[in-house]
């Protein structure tokens, strides 16, 4: 399974203090990065997801490598983690403190790849009308609802074509997409395509290139890549047996990947990676939840990630 790679970016650096001044500034900005920390523990929580999670894991190894880093090497490893956990299940089980929290979300893709059904899905109720002779989305549209006492506002978009000679189309509704985004700019950009339908790199571009000269390269930045049809049928390699599950997720969001990397311009750029599968004769477990081939549920993992990279573009302005 592809792991979610917040650790590519750089660690949220809190500089040592040098004066009193400045030490003041320190302690502030520590006491700012735990309210964020808890608020992000909190969500997780709300969630169902321990931080032993992966996604959870990673974004508390954030704050942990900035707390080592004001104070030095001193500190016992995992202290800083450990106390953000206490606070804030003490908050959650007190029940008087409101978790100040909310996201919009943002949905681009190409027609057909399940955008509408995705939103569907994360609400658990059905938002916007789907079926096999209305594929795709006219208009922006946007949608609030509340998970888990979390606010959600996530916006649906038109579909856009992968042809390059539909490029004055595509840039149309992205132009009307940048419109309605300036009353409510998204904190999270989901990037959906389909699985089980694999393309080749320039048959990617010029849509790419397209949403980057749009929105500007760092549209990228806070997005995540969504891979709808996860449960489906794998195609056949070049041997004509179908690859591992594994080895297909990996090789699928490499490929993109690396397309959005050459579009932003960026080659450190690791975009996180989410699988979807939104069919309604689809696996769930026991909670109700759709889940994928492996067993995992993916809507709180999708909107972990999406929490999770607001929260830490939340604390690196803060340090």
């Amino acid at each position: 399974m592809v792991k979610f790679a917040l650790l590519e970016a750089a660690p949220l650096a809190v500089q040592q203090p040098r004066a009193n001044g400045e030490a003041e500034e320190t302690d502030e900005t520590r006491e700012k990065l735990q309210i964020i920390g808890v608020k992000f523990l909190r969500l997780a929580r709300r969630l169902g997801q321990t931080p032993r999670d992966n996604v959870v894991a990673q974004v508390l190894r954030r704050f942990e490598l900035a707390e080592r880093f004001r104070r030095g090497t001193g500190g016992r490893a995992g202290a800083f983690s450990s106390d953000l956990a206490k606070v804030a299940e003490q908050l959650d089980t007190a029940g008087q403190e409101p978790l100040d929290f909310s996201c919009t979300i943002m949905v681009l893709g190409k027609t057909g790849v399940g955008k509408s059904a995705t939103i569907n899905s994360i609400f658990d109720e059905i938002k916007f009308g789907t079926n096999a002779f209305q594929l795709e989305t006219k208009k922006v549209q946007d949608v609030v609802g509340t998970i888990q006492g979390i606010k959600l506002r996530v916006i649906d978009t038109p579909g856009l074509s992968p042809s390059s000679s539909d490029r004055i189309q595509n840039k149309k509704i992205l132009h009307s997409v940048k419109r309605f985004i300036k009353k409510f700019p998204p904190d999270i950009v989901l990037y959906l395509d389909r699985l089980d339908m694999p393309s080749r790199e320039w048959d990617e571009m010029p849509l790419l290139c397209t949403i980057t000269e749009t929105f500007g390269p760092s549209i990228w930045f806070n997005t995540i890549v969504v891979l709808t049809h996860a449960a489906s049928a794998l195609p056949e390699g070049p041997n004509g047996a179908a690859p591992s599950y594994d080895m297909f997720v990996a090789q699928r969001s490499h490929f993109v990947q690396k397309a959005i990397r050459q579009a932003a311009g960026s080659m450190r750029l690791v975009n996180p990676v989410s699988l979807v599968e939104n069919h309604l004769k689809g696996k769930r477990n026991r909670d109700g939840l759709r889940v994928l081939p492996n067993g995992q549920a993916w809507k709180p993992h999708l909107l972990l990630q999406s929490f999770a990279l607001k929260i830490l573009a939340e604390a690196k302005c803060t340090s």
